[in-house]
């Protein structure tokens, strides 16, 4: 038996001639009848609760998912707000650099002119 069983076929097994016991009959009638309506309808109701059951868990999903993607939209805006902030502060700084520089470009500019030519410029020019 464990040789066949193994190997995948089908002992033979040999039938004793008798008739089905009452359960055997119940069983074999239930079984071979066809579905009554009433059947349908229960697999039916148990097929669509199922389905209800399922359409709510995606309907669930779907809905922590707008509202992960709506925070994520509200944080994502928030640090372009900061951003914008930040760079306007830098261009500000920025400006105040060039300011200075260019003050400083213009001291030096009148600093040179109030001392009058290098000396070799003057050797130069004549």
């Amino acid at each position: 038996m464990t040789f066949l069983a193994a190997s995948g076929q089908v002992a033979r097994v040999e039938t004793v001639d008798r008739a089905p016991t009452d359960h055997e009959r119940v069983n074999t009638d239930r079984h071979d009848r066809a579905p009554t309506d009433h059947d349908r309808a229960a697999a039916s109701a148990d097929v669509v609760a199922v389905l209800r059951d399922a359409l709510a868990t995606l309907r669930g999903r779907l809905e922590a998912e707008r509202d992960q993607r709506e925070a994520e939209r509200v944080a994502v805006r928030a640090s372009l707000v900061d951003l914008r902030d930040a760079l306007a502060d830098a261009r500000a700084e920025r400006d105040g650099w060039r300011a200075r520089a260019d003050g400083l470009a213009a001291e030096l500019a009148a600093l040179r002119e109030e001392r009058g030519l290098a000396w070799w410029r003057r050797l130069l020019t004549g």
